[in-house]
């Protein structure tokens, strides 16, 4: 699955109510609207498409390009996490926290890996070399 908005479970949509304003996820219909037609779908009036953890919103800056920006742009460098129905955006952030947290582990557990080896390495080259200097009676 390609990491774009459309995608990804904080593509949401506000409404404003009076003062308030109500978040919810993009529906699974309205995602699939997006995809078939590459326009914006159709909003009830004072609603509009944002990214709920805030790396984009359209109630600040109309975009220029709707579908360049939900579906078009690289999202390697924000806070993905692949959409699942039902869920909450709290819980959503949680795991999606806990995966880059892990990823960050996992790379540095493999550099760990490296430095072991190289050391295991040198240890035994190290080894090599007294026995060569033993056995020339050095």
């Amino acid at each position: 699955m390609k990491k774009n908005c459309n995608n990804c479970h904080f593509f949401a949509k506000s409404v404003l109510l009076k003062e308030d304003r109500s978040t919810s996820s993009v529906s699974a219909k309205e995602r699939a609207v997006i995809l078939q037609t590459k326009t914006k779908p159709d909003l009830q009036m004072y609603s509009w498409f944002r990214c709920y953890m805030g790396v984009w919103d359209e109630g600040i800056r109309k975009d220029e390009d709707f579908y360049k920006t939900v579906v078009g742009a690289c999202r390697k460098n924000c806070f993905y996490y692949p959409v699942q129905k039902s869920m909450m955006f709290s819980a959503a952030e949680i795991l999606q926290k806990r995966n880059a947290e892990y990823a960050a582990i996992k790379k540095s557990n493999k550099y760990t890996r490296i430095s072991l080896w190289l050391a295991a390495g040198a240890l035994l080259i190290n080894a090599l070399v007294g026995v060569i200097r033993l056995a020339n009676g050095a």
